[in-house]
């Protein structure tokens, strides 16, 4: 926020001064510590000390001290190297969450001496010889590097020490990745994390374009901005290891030319541990403080991608003073390639892309990339194929869905992740028409690609509580729903009984009780009546059921009419680009209970507009849509349902 009204208070020029005397300030800083720092170098573990040889790990320090960077020994993941057992260090900068050990560092001992002569004899390799051929190499690239130390004898390597396998995945453009696995060796077991490892996603880019879009408009300027990404190269890698995290970083590789493995032991954050992840994440996290509180970037921090945003004349600028940064701290960086792209009005980061050339109306967009669409797109095409989907495969697939859906409005894309359920946890493996089409579906949404859309919000926000009631043997009103509206100093309601054909399309016939559907169709009813002023406004949408709630986030149900009515609601959110927070409300703060049983007297709806009316067409028309309960032949899809989606499809 400090960043952002910076760019937005000083005037471009205001803002390149302040940069320029930061960083002048600091490569002053640099010389005079130049005896300081190889003194400390050579106090250091020399390992570590050779890994971390071009980082100014004391003007490092004194900058986080003094931008007040509330974790200054984040310095030690330099100075002592990083551990990959025990305890993940508590930073006090993120959210409390305990995630204990699952094993102790002698259990784990006991266990390496246990299996040593079984690993040490495997001659099993990846299946692949190409694989196999490409991970040896790049295995000795990294010898070369002095990131690995290796191949080791049996004798270098004691029987105490755990042997983690090495071994290649292949990527998109046949790039192969190195994927070091510490779990299967149980090192990632030894590790006890205290606090959540909260990462900058897309969705906080967003939201900092949001911040920068509504300060813009409040000052009535120019909220036009380009972005770029600054990568860091081989980012684990410049980061060393401590004397103990070495004890249980050694790897096996299986060499194609012997036909066995050959053993080495990393110097330098591997790749697969859990400890790895923790240790580079609080130092990117102090990269991005010194830029934010220092420079002013307008920047955030995904592991090694820094996603950037700028405005257009200080472009440049904010280009100089990144790099300038990144060379004084000592980090490198992409400076060319496919990874060092200039600022634009579009930037590729993280599997999405970032469009801004609707900034200057202080609108943006974010939609999967066209390579992520396409890879997609083709994995969906051979499972609908093969007709069958394994355990493995399928969780692999549901994750890489999970994040594209991510990038789609709307709900929409749950419902077809859901059809996936069943394949991921091993129940079944072959598909059903239903599974096929969703699949289908979902890949429809994806060629289509319809981005979300980021744009500065009205300052007012709308309010909307629903709620219902069921008294089955009430002679007078057995079910009743109910809807309040508010926005600003305007209050509209509607108050209306179910008549037993709509309580019997909710499913009275079969069930002893139907508040769970009254409930949703209550807020459903709200939902599409008021829907015409959610545009550029944030609506926070109070039902008074759980299981509604629920249901309407994920976008589907078990139940067959709730599923029906989350249908519309997520289709309907979509159509309108809408922003709807649900919540519950707790019963007796709900000012949609007395409308919900006729009761429209109360001094609450005092003066308020009755839109009970309109309110009873959309009943009526969701009511006619709604599955038929509890008679023979009934679909777990309803036909006019089916149709939708298959036209869709």
């Amino acid at each position: 926020m400090d960043a952002i009204h910076a760019n937005l208070n000083y005037s471009d020029h205001e803002i390149a001064l302040k940069r320029t005397k930061f960083l002048s300030k600091w490569t002053a800083r640099a010389k005079q510590l130049v005896s300081a720092e190889t003194a400390l170098k050579n106090s250091m573990d020399p390992v570590v000390a050779k890994a971390v040889a071009a980082k100014r790990i004391l003007l490092f320090e004194e900058m986080l001290v003094e931008t007040k960077f509330p974790d200054l020994s984040v310095v030690d993941e330099l100075k002592n190297g990083a551990d990959l057992v025990g305890e993940v260090a508590s930073t006090g900068m993120l959210p409390g969450k305990l995630v204990p050990a699952l094993s102790t560092v002698d259990e784990l001992s006991c266990s390496s001496r246990r299996i040593r002569s079984k690993v040490e004899n495997d001659r099993q390799g990846s299946g692949d010889k190409d694989v196999d051929n490409q991970v040896w190499e790049k295995t000795m690239e990294e010898v070369a590097k002095g990131w690995l130390i290796g191949p080791l004898t049996s004798e270098e390597v004691p029987d105490w020490q755990p042997i983690s396998r090495r071994f290649g995945l292949l990527q998109k453009k046949g790039k192969l990745r190195l994927i070091d696995d510490y779990s299967e060796s149980g090192v990632n077991s030894c590790v006890t994390a205290v606090e959540a490892p909260v990462l900058h996603t897309v969705d906080i880019a967003c939201a900092v374009l949001v911040l920068w879009f509504n300060a813009c408009v409040a000052a009535k300027v120019s909220p036009e901005l380009l972005a770029r990404t600054f990568d860091l190269k081989s980012a684990y890698r410049q980061v060393g290891l401590s004397p103990d995290g070495r004890n249980f970083s050694c790897l096996r590789v299986f060499d194609p030319s012997v036909g066995k493995v050959r053993l080495f032991r990393s110097v330098v954050l591997p790749f697969g541990a859990v400890r790895s992840v923790h240790s580079f994440l609080r130092l990117s996290r102090a990269i991005w403080w010194i830029g934010t509180v220092g420079c002013q970037f307008m920047w955030t921090s995904f592991y090694d991608d820094f996603i950037s945003f700028s405005k257009p004349r200080l472009a440049n600028n904010t280009e100089m003073a990144v790099c300038s940064l990144f060379k004084l701290l000592g980090w490198a960086f992409a400076e060319s390639g496919d990874k060092c792209m200039p600022f634009a009005q579009t930037c590729e980061a993280l599997g999405v892309a970032f469009r801004l050339d609707s900034s200057i109306y202080a609108t943006a967009f974010v939609c999967n990339t066209v390579n992520r669409v396409e890879e997609l797109c083709a994995d969906l095409t051979l499972v609908l194929e093969a007709g069958s989907l394994s355990s493995k495969n399928a969780q692999r697939l549901r994750g890489r869905m999970q994040f594209a859906d991510g990038q789609l409005f709307g709900r929409t894309g749950k419902r077809c992740l859901k059809a996936l359920g069943d394949f991921a946890e091993g129940r079944r493996f072959q598909l059903l028409p239903k599974d096929r089409l969703f699949i289908n579906l979902f890949a429809t949404l994806l060629k289509q690609n319809i981005p979300r859309e980021i744009r500065s919000l009205d300052d007012h926000n709308m309010v909307i509580f629903t709620d219902a009631c069921y008294e089955r043997d009430s002679a007078t009103w057995p079910c009743g729903v109910g809807g309040v509206f508010f926005f600003q100093t305007e209050v509209q309601f509607f108050s209306l009984q179910l008549d037993s054909r709509a309580r019997e399309a909710l499913g009275e016939l079969c069930k002893k009780q139907i508040i769970f559907e009254a409930e949703t169709l209550a807020a459903v009813i709200a939902f599409q009546l008021w829907s015409r002023r959610f545009e550029n406004r944030r609506c926070v949408l109070f039902v008074d059921n759980e299981g509604t709630k629920f249901s309407l986030l994920r976008g589907v149900s078990e139940n067959k009419v709730v599923d029906s009515l989350a249908e519309n609601f997520v289709e309907l959110e979509s159509k309108l680009h809408a922003f709807i927070w649900l919540a519950r409300v707790p019963s007796h703060c709900n000012v949609a209970d007395a409308p919900s049983r006729g009761e429209t007297d109360g001094h609450l709806l005092s003066g308020a507009v009755d839109v009970s009316n309109d309110a009873n067409e959309i009943m009526r028309d969701l009511v006619s849509h709604l599955p038929q309960m509890g008679k023979p032949g009934c679909d777990s899809i309803p036909s006019e349902k089916r149709k939708r989606m298959h036209a869709l499809a």
